[in-house]
């Protein structure tokens, strides 16, 4: 273990050379307890904390056309709306132009760091 001695202890009590000395007896319980019930309980708390956070801020900050990228909305409107501009065009015998663009590949092309740079920003 890479744990320092001497050192004073946290707000558990716990002082390094328990863990250290003690390791032995101490890793086949702790990885127990980890494996079965504090670390998958924990995890999905803090997920779920997390992502509640992330969703609140990035739907917050999400301009009202972007339905798709919402919780608790789609892009059924939209489409509804497009079905809707499409007949009309067609009844008044008008040309229109739609263009769909698939921003999937943005993250593929070293986007990452932009994503993360908004992300960070909101």
């Amino acid at each position: 273990m890479e744990l320092k001695l001497g050192k004073s202890t946290g707000a558990d009590g716990i002082l390094n050379e328990y863990l250290k000395l003690g390791r032995e007896e101490l890793v086949p319980s702790l990885k127990y307890l980890f494996n079965t019930t504090l670390l998958p309980k924990l995890y999905k708390l803090f997920s779920k904390i997390q992502t509640r956070g992330l969703t609140r801020i990035l739907d917050e900050n999400q301009p009202p056309r972007q339905d798709g990228f919402r919780s608790g909305f789609s892009v059924t409107n939209h489409l509804q709306a497009t079905k809707e501009v499409t007949e009309k065009a067609q009844a008044f015998n008008l040309k229109i132009y739609i263009a769909f663009i698939d921003y999937t590949k943005a993250v593929d092309y070293g986007k990452q760091t932009f994503v993360l740079q908004t992300l960070k920003n909101q």
